[in-house]
């Protein structure tokens, strides 16, 4: 089994709350990021105005979300509004990345994807694949995602998960390539090898 990528990034300690309230709480911050995610930047009281909070609500979402490496502020509102200019949030350029990873007949490619959808990091092997056995295939796939991780770290991202995209059917675990014709592979679980700490999602590569 491989050594561990990257320790799950600590969330914030708290007071539990019951599973309503909870559920709530994640709705609320999933709107506030959903709507700075697609409208902004945007300031506090615009994001209150189209989600139907108070402001007071939604400064403590956004102050969560900012502590989390979600949001960032960028300082005040462009001028031309009437009152006081608010500090305009957008989605943060730093803080989670997804680590994308495709294993192709004549390739091997990882990429990190940041939170506004920018590759921020990206590596690629051509060489053909066609009928190698999995193990050095994958071992080659582990030493690309832990480069790209290592990039995407230098510009303060941190990796949330890994999709590995691959050109075969794939079993209900989401881990395992039941059968790739294009590879000669078949009942490959590719979870053991690559690097843990990274939760793990195999897909077809047409998805």
């Amino acid at each position: 089994m491989s050594t561990p990528l990257h320790e799950a990034h600590p969330s914030s300690p708290g007071r539990r709350l019951p599973d309503t309230q909870q559920g709530m709480r994640r709705r609320n911050l999933a709107r506030v990021m959903h709507t700075v995610s697609a409208e902004g930047p945007l300031s506090r009281a615009a994001v209150a105005s189209r989600i139907g909070l108070t402001r007071a609500a939604v400064s403590t979402l956004v102050d969560e979300l900012i502590r989390s490496g979600l949001l960032e502020e960028l300082g005040p509102e462009r001028p031309g509004r009437v009152g006081r200019p608010g500090s305009a949030l957008a989605v943060s350029g730093r803080g989670p990345a997804g680590i994308g990873a495709e294993i192709g007949v004549d390739h091997l490619a990882v990429y990190a994807v940041d939170l506004r959808g920018d590759v921020r990091a990206r590596a690629v092997r051509h060489g053909t694949n066609r009928g190698r056995p999995p193990q050095p295939v994958l071992g080659e796939l582990t030493a690309l995602i832990r480069q790209v991780v290592a990039e995407a770290e230098r510009e303060g991202l941190w990796p949330a998960g890994l999709a590995v995209a691959v050109p075969g059917l794939v079993a209900r675990d989401a881990r395992t390539v039941v059968r790739a014709p294009n590879l000669d592979w078949q009942d490959v679980d590719l979870g053991p090898h690559l690097p843990d700490g990274l939760p793990l999602t195999v897909d077809n590569e047409a998805n």
